[in-house]
C-alpha cells in the first residue's frame, strides 16, 4: 500500500502560504503496468523503496506529507499465492514519523487537533476482503483504526510482480483531523492518501 497509506495538512493561513516545498518527490512515484500479469513470484515488501504519503488540500494551498516509519506484510494464501484475493494484508504506521515541507507544520499534525501522536502514536490497517475488479484491479476493504477511531475503509489498489499501489480518499473528520477552527475553515473534508508498496526481487 507506497498501500496508500493515509491524512490531513493544516495550519494557520500565512503559514501554510509561505511554504512551498514537496516531500515527495515526482521521480519517486512508480506507476505500475497494468498490462503485466501478477504471477505470485514475491509480495516480501521493500520497506525501503516503499511510501505512504498524503496531500492536504486547504482552499489557501496544498501541501504534501509521508510516514517514515511503517511496515507493511502481506500475506499469500499457501496453497494459492499467485490468487491475491486470497491474500491478507497489514499495515502499521507510526504516525510520530509524519513527515512535511516545514517543521512547524509537521508539529501540528502531532498535536490534538490532528493525529494526537502521544495518545495514539500507532495507526493500523487489517484487510478484510480484496476482491477482483479487472485485469490488475482490486478493490481492498478492511478495519482502519487512526486516532483510535476505526472505520470500514475500502480502497483502490494496482498490483504487477513489482508492487502495489494503492490510493484511498480519507474522510478526516471521522477520525476527529483537523477538528480545531482552522481545520474546519481550511481544508478539505478528504485527504488524499497513497501507498506505493515495492516488492522484493
Amino acid at each position: 500500500m507506497k498501500p496508500t497509506v493515509a491524512f490531513p495538512l493544516l495550519t494557520l493561513s500565512v503559514f501554510l502560504a509561505a511554504c512551498s516545498t514537496t516531500v515527495i518527490e515526482d521521480e519517486q512515484r512508480l506507476v505500475p503496468d497494468g498490462q503485466d500479469p501478477f504471477t505470485g513470484a514475491s509480495m516480501e515488501v521493500d520497506l525501503a523503496r516503499s511510501f505512504i504519503s498524503f496531500e492536504g488540500k486547504s482552499n489557501i494551498i496544498n501541501h504534501e506529507g509521508k510516514f517514515g516509519t511503517f511496515t507493511v506484510t502481506i500475506t499469500p494464501d499457501a496453497a494459492n499465492p499467485q490468487n491475491f484475493t486470497l491474500a491478507r494484508l497489514d499495515a502499521v504506521v507510526d504516525v510520530r514519523s509524519v513527515e512535511t515541507d516545514a517543521e512547524g507544520l509537521t508539529r501540528h499534525l502531532q498535536s490534538a487537533d490532528f493525529f494526537d501522536a502521544e495518545t495514539h502514536p500507532i495507526a493500523t490497517f487489517r484487510s478484510t476482503s480484496i476482491m477482483a475488479t479487472g485485469g490488475n484491479t482490486y478493490q481492498i476493504s478492511g478495519d482502519l483504526t487512526v486516532k483510535g477511531v476505526s472505520l470500514q475503509a475500502t480502497f483502490d489498489g494496482v498490483l504487477t510482480d513489482d508492487m502495489l499501489v494503492a490510493r484511498y480518499d480519507m474522510p478526516r473528520r471521522v477520525f476527529g483531523i483537523g477538528a480545531d477552527s482552522y481545520g474546519d475553515k481550511l481544508l478539505e473534508p478528504l485527504v488524499p492518501v497513497e501507498a506505493q508498496i515495492v516488492f522484493r526481487k
